[in-house]
């Protein structure tokens, strides 16, 4: 728990998204909001080395949801996605 907001995120997008031997990263607890999953989204449509991503206890709703989904689509190395105490409700959890 950092508390790296949305601003931290687009510091770590620029170090994660070509990085090719992280495997595992903890932002549990940091409260971002839509522009950090939008960071998030980037990287992940990115990297291909990261294997196991923990964003939970953030302030996700299923509008936040919808971008980390959509980093997800093109994603092959990420094998293991912590999401618990987020709101993503039923909408972001079909999303996913």
């Amino acid at each position: 728990n950092c508390e790296i907001g949305d601003n931290g995120c687009k510091y770590l997008r620029r170090g994660i998204e070509r990085n090719q031997t992280i495997r595992v990263l903890n932002i549990a607890a940091n409260r971002f909001g839509d522009l950090g999953a939008r960071e998030i989204q980037s990287f992940l449509l990115r990297n291909s080395s990261l294997a196991k991503l923990d964003i939970s206890r953030n302030r996700l709703g299923p509008q936040r949801t919808m971008e980390i989904a959509k980093g997800l689509t093109m994603n092959r190395s990420l094998k293991n996605l912590r999401m618990n105490i987020n709101r993503i409700g039923a909408r972001g959890a079909q999303l996913l």
